[in-house]
């Protein structure tokens, strides 16, 4: 019986770590600032009331206030915190209207931002609120501040929302004509639009009227900090939505407006690991700018280095922030590489007849690998797509490696002149930054329904065997390809379930119906230059982005080194102490960090020039906190590998 209920405790201990553990990977950005819970009856004009969690470091303080609007449940705050790590303020969760403690309020037809409005003009006037709020959430949290800014309620300062925008558009569902499966099925009907999508699949008077009745910048009259990630599902949304409130808000506030774009996922702002890559220079720059924000605001604070510019966005080549007055940059050029056979090259193709043919079968489409997705079955972010390399159905085109750094700020187009055997199909991209490693990271992709080739309002069939151009839109983009590395352009007739498959029949969209393989062409000829198109600064010099040799040469004209780097950390999970191997394949420069599950930098094991051979460090972890860390080993012009590590005490 006692070894029993020893082998249960121990299971019940390890349960309940693990438990612990998976709630800092989940919240890494829980705050440690310590508050005092109150329950409040917000109370409502309709005699009503929704109810709402106050926390306050000093309840007999009069303190500015931070408001949290939440369908998903307000008590979750109470077991993983406030998500600004900050004693300067009290807080208020509120459930809405409908939801959770506030269900009692349910009236069918509720206007959440009315609510929110009546809300903070009810916390304006409490005794422990100075009269100061913001508001602050994403995703559905952040949607709420702008339905509830709109009706500029006394007490409002600032809002921060995160990962939303404020208009709903077309394009927001439906990429170039084609519906997001995945997205709009994640989002189940969770609002009456959602539940539309699919009765108007094409662009007309319905969405004329929604975009125009969800557009009501011209009402905002506080300023606004919008966050948003490169691998979030809406990030152009949110970058109009930007464009929109500096030209259309309240004359007062326009230049007071921000834009922060990191390179995160849609549930992982902040943190360090996106997708199959570490982004260490970006964890909690959403939290520090957030904050930036709110005290300049609230408390009249200076700016932090992160509001000092109207646009903060993330290069995913330099590995760090930029800024810029404007979105995208207003010095601009457009810079095009061409397709030719199976590369990608700044001359223009030559050749009279040049082509390329793939079969897309709807019966076996080729699966989504990462990107701006949402469902719960697919990974998000930045992924290695040289899975795509082997498949038959999928045409690479690539650079050699590149001499000179090529840096992209803006819009990303590829214009492919195409045929096909069938009155309708489509033609999908993506865009690789491959290191020397050979690891190809996904930047962003694209799609085209050919019946969509010149107007989303009126959909026309082809002509089989005629030749067309399709411009086929990606997502804004900043990345800096590096010396070394190449540029790659995948194309294909599928890419789902991120979006539709095209049955290839003609017949009317998104019904069943009968699934016909469809032979597509790509041109790449004098006649017909199919190509990618970027954003880059202006303005650039003139030049080769490759040596002729087709390889990456330094200012000196040697070849550059591709040394590789093993790592393993053992034992691992650890109690006391772990040692980290790097097994180094030439000499090179070498940096081995280890961070925890916020991202702040706790040890540096190496960083230095070495030469080829194994090396050996230890990790004591007798002054760290028990729980997740990650090991890092970094080389130049290459992506770092990551070991997740647990410490057991």
């Amino acid at each position: 019986m006692n070894r029993y209920l020893s082998t249960l405790s121990t299971r019940l201990i390890l349960t309940i770590l693990l438990c612990v553990t998976a709630a800092l990977l989940l919240h890494p950005d829980t705050a440690s600032a310590q508050y005092d819970r109150y329950d409040l009856q917000i109370p409502m004009p309709d005699t009503t009331w929704l109810a709402a969690d106050l926390y306050t470091p000093d309840s007999t303080l009069a303190m500015p206030v931070i408001f949290i609007q939440t369908p998903y449940n307000k008590n979750k705050y109470r077991l993983r915190g406030m998500p600004l790590d900050t004693d300067d303020y009290a807080w208020v969760v509120m459930d809405w209207r409908g939801f959770y403690g506030s269900s009692q309020a349910d009236n069918g037809l509720p206007f959440y931002g009315r609510d929110g409005a009546d809300a903070i003009e009810w916390i304006a006037d409490q005794p422990w609120c100075n009269g100061k709020i913001a508001t602050y959430g994403g995703s559905a949290l952040g949607q709420i501040q702008y339905l509830t800014a709109q009706y500029h309620p006394k007490g409002l300062v600032c809002s921060v929302p995160v990962n939303h925008a404020l208009q709903v558009r077309y394009l927001k569902y439906y990429h170039a004509g084609v519906k997001r499966v995945e997205y709009v099925e994640a989002l189940g009907g969770w609002n009456p639009v959602d539940l539309l999508v699919n009765q108007f699949p094409i662009y007309n008077w319905f969405w004329n009227w929604m975009e125009d009745l969800s557009d009501y910048t011209e009402e905002i009259y506080t300023p606004f900090l919008v966050i948003t990630g490169w691998w979030d599902m809406n990030p152009d949304e949110a970058m109009i939505t930007y464009k929109q409130l500096i030209n259309n808000s309240v004359e007062s506030v326009r230049d007071d407006h921000r834009l922060l774009v990191g390179p995160w996922t849609h549930s992982t702002v902040g943190g360090l690991n996106q997708g199959d890559w570490t982004f260490p220079t970006a964890v909690g720059a959403g939290d520090q700018a957030a904050l930036a924000f709110i005290n300049h605001w609230m408390l009249g604070a200076q700016w932090g280095s992160q509001g000092l510019h109207n646009v903060s966005y993330f290069d995913l080549g330099t590995d760090d922030f930029k800024f810029s007055e404007t979105w995208p940059p207003t010095e601009v050029e457009q810079f095009e590489l061409y397709l030719n056979e199976q590369s990608l090259s700044q001359d223009p193709p030559t050749q009279p007849n040049g082509s390329q043919e793939f079969e897309y079968d709807p019966r076996h489409p080729v699966y989504t690998l990462g990107g701006r997705t949402f469902h719960r079955l697919l990974e998000a972010g930045p992924v290695d797509l040289n899975p795509l390399d082997s498949r038959d159905d999928v045409l690479l085109f690539e650079t050699p490696p590149l001499a000179e750094p090529l840096e992209v700020t803006g819009y990303i187009r590829a214009n492919i002149f195409m045929s096909t055997d069938r009155l309708d199909t489509d033609v999908t991209v993506w865009l690789a930054d491959v290191f020397p490693n050979g690891r190809a990271r996904l930047i962003t992709d694209g799609i085209r329904r050919l019946r969509f080739r010149n107007s989303l309002s009126n959909p026309q069939l082809g002509e089989p065997g005629e030749i067309y151009e399709l411009r086929i839109p990606m997502q804004n983009m900043a990345v800096t390809f590096q010396p070394g590395h190449k540029i790659r352009l995948y194309v294909s007739g599928s890419n789902w379930p991120r979006f539709d498959q095209n049955l290839n029949n003609g017949g009317e969209q998104y019904v069943p119906g009968d699934t016909l393989i469809a032979s597509t062409t790509i041109y790449q000829s004098a006649d017909y230059p199919s190509s990618l198109i970027f954003s880059v600064p202006s303005p650039r010099t003139p030049g080769s982005l490759t040596s002729d040799a087709g390889i990456a040469v330094t200012d000196q004209g040697a070849k550059v080194a591709d040394a590789s780097a093993t790592l393993s950390v053992h034992p691992n999970p650890f109690n006391a102490a772990t040692s980290v191997r790097i097994d180094l394949s030439q000499t090179s420069d070498l940096r081995v960090d280890v961070f925890n599950v916020t991202g702040r930098l706790v040890a540096t094991l190496a960083h230095g020039s070495y030469p080829a051979g194994a090396y050996t460090y230890t990790l004591d972890g007798s002054s760290l906190a028990s729980g997740v860390y990650f090991v890092q080993a970094n080389l130049p012009n290459q992506s770092a590998q990551t070991r997740k590590i647990l410490l057991l005490r």
